[in-house]
Formats: structure tokens, C-alpha cells, sequence
């Protein structure tokens, strides 16, 4: 069959901690993934630049979890009494509703985030977030914004069909994803993509469902979202400033599940041509 669809596979969290970085570098070597998103606020930013791989990489913009790269007197809207980002999802879209999240201070941070990983050398090709959080409709304008200021080429626009094999919760979220997705249609800049793996993750992120995902839906390009980590026993444990993050089993299922070659193989046969981010 000749490829005529596209599909990229990318790695979030790139960064974050060595099992995501040693992932990256052996999911990518295997021809398994295609790009990766990198935390300019993670704390193994700089043990995954040391990799020196060729994958594409993409800037993952954070103000969820972890310390700010601006001072906290630049940023206080998005910061708690510890100087750190609040850390929970939930506290976080509330304060956006109530208009306690400053669009200004996002800036200034995801601003920063981008100089940051410009400064040691990056060539970044794409933008997303921790969280698709640049998908809510004011922080989507400023992503927006930044891409072009950057001349970023692509920004990550979250199309999730909330089909009957998720989980309803899951169904629920996807659909949220997708409101604010039409809210954001105007962006000039951003790629537009049906994504694959946002909510079908650990065990359910797997071939069998991604033909099945296939057969109800034929995006170009599409982008599978993955959260692979291959974690050594003398690995430190995630900093706390990251909040409750329950990844490790999550990290093991994924990365098994691409060095398999299985989503790659799944993509081949439904007629698509993988591609960097």
C-alpha cells in the first residue's frame, strides 16, 4: 500500500527524569518514535540534551508542576506560597475560570521556557503542554503568539474523538479538549491534529485499539502522545515539587508496548508514513 497519511509519535515529558530521557534515547534508535517534548523546568533537562540524539524535539510548556523558570515576583498568579506551580490540574483550571490566572504571567514563564531551551541550543520544532494546558482559549492565544514570535512551525492542537471504547471519564475530557479546540480555530500558525493516545494510555495504549481508532477515523497528520519510561532500580524518585505522579508502572507498559514495534507496525498497516514532529 502507498503511504498517503502521515502520523508522529511523540514522547511527552522528555526531562522530566532519567527513566523518560532513557526512553526517548532507545524508543528513538529503534525507529519507534519520532519526536519528543522537552521540559525546560524539568531537572533532567540537561541529562537529556547529553543524550545528543537527532530526534526532533518540542517545546513542553509548564506551568502546572515543578518551579517556574521566571522569579516568582514576575509570575505570582501562577505560583503557590512555596514558589512553586500548584501542582494539581483541577486547582489549576479553577483559578483560570475565576480569572485568577494572569494570561500575562503565563507569558512571561512560557516565554521564558522557550529562551531557555533556545539558549542551550535547541532547534525547536513543535509546541505543546504538560497537560494540553495550552488548549485552554486564552493560553492558546498566547501559545499561538510565541509560535510565531519563535517562528515555531507547529503548535499542538488537541482533536480527541471521544470514541465508545474510552472510558466515559476519559469520553468526558476528550470532549472538553474538543470545545476548546473550535474555540481556538482562528490560530493561523498551529497544525491542526487528531491525536491518538491522550486518553488511551498504559495497557490501553496498544495496537488493537489504534486499528480500531484507524477504523473509524483517517487523519493526516495524526499524532500519537505517549509517556514511555524505562526506569533503572538506582533511579532517584520524581521530585516532589511534581506533585502525585503514579508513573512508573505507566512508564514500563508504554515503553514495552512501543520497542515492541507494535504501534509503528499498526500505522504501517493502515497506510501511514511516520514522521518527525
Amino acid at each position: 500500500m502507498t503511504s498517503h497519511h502521515y502520523a508522529i509519535i511523540n514522547v511527552d515529558d522528555f526531562g522530566l527524569h532519567p527513566a523518560v530521557n532513557r526512553a526517548v534515547d532507545q524508543l528513538y534508535k529503534s525507529g519507534n518514535i519520532s519526536s519528543t517534548s522537552l521540559l525546560a523546568n524539568g531537572d533532567f533537562l540537561i541529562d537529556a540534551l547529553s543524550l545528543n540524539s537527532s530526534v526532533s524535539i518540542g517545546a513542553h510548556l509548564n506551568i502546572l508542576r515543578g518551579c517556574p523558570i521566571s522569579p516568582s515576583h514576575h509570575i505570582p498568579s501562577l505560583i503557590g506560597t512555596n514558589g512553586q506551580f500548584f501542582g494539581r490540574y483541577n486547582q489549576l483550571l479553577a483559578r483560570y475560570y475565576l480569572g485568577r490566572i494572569d494570561v500575562n504571567h503565563v507569558e512571561i514563564e512560557w516565554r521564558a521556557q522557550i529562551e531557555t531551551l533556545l539558549s542551550h541550543g535547541v532547534k525547536i520544532a513543535h509546541i505543546d503542554s504538560e497537560k494540553h494546558i495550552h488548549c485552554w482559549p486564552k493560553l492558546f492565544q498566547v501559545a499561538d503568539r510565541l509560535a510565531k514570535d519563535y517562528q515555531i512551525p507547529r503548535l499542538r492542537r488537541t482533536w480527541e474523538p471521544p470514541i465508545q471504547f474510552f472510558p466515559l471519564k476519559n469520553q468526558l475530557r476528550a470532549q472538553l479538549l474538543n470545545f476548546w479546540n473550535r474555540s481556538n480555530s482562528d490560530a493561523k500558525t498551529s497544525t491542526a491534529r487528531m491525536t491518538w493516545g491522550v486518553f488511551d494510555q498504559s495497557q490501553r495504549l496498544n495496537a488493537a485499539n489504534l486499528h480500531r481508532f484507524l477504523n473509524n477515523h483517517r487523519p493526516s497528520p495524526l499524532e500519537i502522545i505517549c509517556h514511555p519510561g524505562l526506569p533503572h532500580d538506582l533511579d532517584p524518585d520524581l521530585s516532589h515539587t511534581y506533585g502525585r505522579m503514579n508513573v512508573r508502572k505507566q512508564w514500563s507498559v508504554e515503553f514495552n508496548t512501543l520497542h515492541s514495534g507494535s504501534i509503528v507496525q499498526a500505522l504501517l498497516e493502515n497506510g501511514y508514513k511516520v514522521i518527525p514532529s
